[in-house]
């Protein structure tokens, strides 16, 4: 997505361009010229810490747009200064709006609050449940992505037979209310497990 490179181009170049002269410059003072002419307001003597701009799409996502929180829980430790700080919410706040306005359907999504009800198939009811034992069995704080991606291959559809599509389908459509998403393991990680299972739960049927 050319906003996401643009974001990520500007970074690299902020980090050359404030970081030390290299002792053979070459495109160096190319570098620091075009830095100046696309920063807006006054430049820091150093780099001051930016989030990355796709990390940060998907974080505000799972922070249902709450800044304050996707700063406390993710970025706080990060950016400790005031001015850190301060532009982490000017980019959080242009990030929330690029997704709310601009941002292509696979990077848009809305983690629903409660859980849903959806037509699953028997073999999709059999991986659910053991989607939910897996969850219980790692931490899913101290495991690796891959490793917890081999996990879901090994334990949920590998052992049910189940096609993998249709796992995948079963578990976004419980979570957002789409056949596809972010990619599951890094997602599951950010989303935690009892926010996972209580969202796999049935909804409670209206009194």
């Amino acid at each position: 997505v050319d906003v996401i490179k643009v974001y990520d181009e500007f970074d690299r170049a902020e980090a050359a361009a404030l970081g030390p002269v290299p002792a053979n410059p070459g495109k160096w003072p190319v570098l620091r010229r075009a830095y100046e002419l696309s920063s807006i307001g006054p430049l820091f003597e150093t780099a001051p810490y930016r989030a990355p701009f796709r990390e940060l799409t998907s974080r505000l996502q799972i922070c249902d747009g709450d800044i304050a929180r996707a700063f406390e829980r993710y970025y706080a430790d990060k950016a400790p200064s005031e001015l850190d700080k301060k532009l982490f919410f000017q980019r959080a706040e242009r990030a929330w709006n690029w997704l709310q306005k601009f941002a292509p359907e696979e990077f848009s999504y809305q983690i629903h609050q409660e859980p849903v009800a959806y037509p699953l198939s028997p073999k999709q009811k059999e991986t659910i449940v053991a989607f939910r034992e897996l969850l219980n069995k790692v931490d899913l704080e101290a495991i690796d992505p891959k490793d917890l991606n081999q996990r879901l291959y090994d334990d949920i559809i590998h052992s049910t037979g189940c096609d993998s599509k249709e796992f995948f389908a079963a578990v976004y459509q419980k979570l957002i209310g789409r056949d596809q998403g972010p990619r599951l393991p890094g997602f599951i990680k950010e989303l935690g497990r009892d926010r996972i299972i209580r969202l796999l739960e049935d909804p409670q049927p209206v009194q």
